[in-house]
């Protein structure tokens, strides 16, 4: 909270062991080395999961790399140790011009420890675990149905082949769980390169925030406008679910750009693996406010439950029927 009112950076390196739980004399041994490498205003501590995590103040990516880069070569065949993970907030990532992340921020440590790792956002050490009910839900349901709706799949594939040049699939860089970034699949319904000229478009948006909705998107092709009004085109998420990016009810992920620009506290809807749908997409859409759009993911994140799941699954489902779900 004071990083967010100050606008100040801070990094957390969370250091792992092969063992959780280290003897007293490797502690202490452990703990002068700590200490002669880190600042008077620095901490450290262990986490729940056992990682020894040291908190960086006043400390940005490039900063804590180095310090792990040097704590790696120190630790090297020593207490078991494994790697270290970088994490950072706020969270500093470029994009390239079409929305692609850079994969930037890496450091190497020797032989098979310090394994080469990504900066991640502090929200990952925060997130909230995934419960076992839900991923095997989200398995046997997403397995099933691609299996029952394959052969429909393929004449929606034709169709757009058949009446627009280009892809049949739209492939999006978005913000998942703990801030993790993976590439959601969609039926394509516009023209290509539609996504280089969304700027112009901007302040036609019916809703408002960082996030970009337009019912009568001009970009979309004619198929396009069926299979988004019958959320045909959202099918394809299914195998992003069997691969764990996504659950089948979870807050609706957010292309990379619109979700770093979130506030602190709206971007802590991250905590839990992003859906196929939820209370936004089931109950308001566009009608709601986008700080309200934020509270019911937030509102979702905090009461998982098995009994919410399968209800808003039926909503969604009787939404999708009367076509009055939210794109």
């Amino acid at each position: 909270m004071r990083s967010d009112r100050g606008g100040s950076v801070f990094c957390v390196l969370a250091i792992q062991f092969i063992e959780k739980a280290l003897s007293p004399d490797n502690e202490r041994e452990l703990g002068g080395l700590i200490r002669s490498r880190v600042r008077l205003t620095d901490d450290a501590g262990w986490l729940d999961d056992g990682r020894l995590g040291l908190l960086l103040p006043e400390t940005d990516s490039t900063g804590a790399r180095k310090v792990a880069r040097d704590l790696a070569d120190r630790l090297e065949g020593r207490f078991g140790f494994t790697r270290i993970e970088c994490f950072e907030h706020p969270e500093r990532r470029p994009l390239t011009e079409v929305g692609e992340p850079e994969m930037t921020g890496t450091w190497e440590g020797r032989g098979d420890s310090g394994v080469s790792r990504n900066v991640l956002p502090i929200s990952a050490l925060l997130s909230a675990p995934i419960p076992s009910w839900k991923r095997a839900m989200d398995l046997a349901c997403a397995s099933a149905g691609l299996a029952v709706i394959s052969p429909f799949l393929v004449v929606v594939a034709a169709a757009i082949k058949a009446t627009s040049p280009g892809p049949v699939f739209f492939v999006q860089w978005r913000e998942g769980y703990a801030g993790r970034r993976f590439r959601m699949f969609k039926f394509r319904t516009m023209r290509v390169g539609a996504d280089r000229i969304q700027h112009r478009y901007r302040a036609m948006s019916e809703q408002d925030g960082p996030a970009f909705k337009l019912r009568d998107d001009p970009r979309v092709t004619w198929i396009g406008h069926l299979l988004r009004k019958s959320c045909v085109d959202e099918l394809p998420q299914l195998i992003n679910v069997i691969r764990g990016d996504m659950s089948l009810v979870g807050p609706r992920p957010l292309p990379v750009a619109e979700s770093l620009v979130c506030e602190g506290w709206q971007r802590r809807r991250l905590d839990v693996v992003p859906g196929l749908t939820c209370d936004w997409q089931a109950n308001g859409g566009p009608r709601v406010t986008f700080d309200e759009w934020m509270r019911m993911d937030l509102r979702y994140a905090r009461r998982i439950a098995l009994g919410r799941d399968l209800a808003l699954l039926a909503k969604t489902f009787l939404a999708v029927a009367t076509f009055r779900a939210s794109h």
